[in-house]
């Protein structure tokens, strides 16, 4: 049994006692135990979405002027490093006609070289 259905319980527990003051304040905990629940399970998901920037950020490689993922056997990118570095979003960059990678969020260009 969870908080709220034991705050239901005792609103309708002291409905029964017909005692108007206990069940005014029986009815503002509930309505506060509703507000930390939602602040709870907002909570929960900012901590889960932090938790999977931490994992891309751990993987996060930079070659080429981008930033690539890190795999087992593999890479996978090339991601956008201002994008990335600014608001830790991983967009993937594209060739344009000219073989230049490009950001299609904001289209800049980077150019694609190897530092040896």
């Amino acid at each position: 049994m969870g908080i709220l259905d034991t705050a239901k319980d005792a609103v309708q527990l002291v409905q029964k006692i017909d005692n108007i003051e206990l069940y005014k304040e029986i009815l503002n905990l509930q309505s506060e135990a509703i507000k930390l629940v939602s602040e709870n399970t907002a909570l929960k998901e900012k901590n889960r979405v932090l938790e999977d920037k931490l994992r891309v950020k751990d993987t996060l490689v930079f070659k080429d002027n981008s930033y690539w993922l890190k795999r087992e056997d593999s890479e996978d990118g090339p991601f956008c490093t201002l994008c990335w570095d600014k608001d830790q979003k991983l967009v993937r960059k594209l060739m344009d006609d000219n073989d230049r990678w490009y950001c299609p969020t904001h289209g800049k260009p980077s150019p694609v070289f190897s530092i040896a």
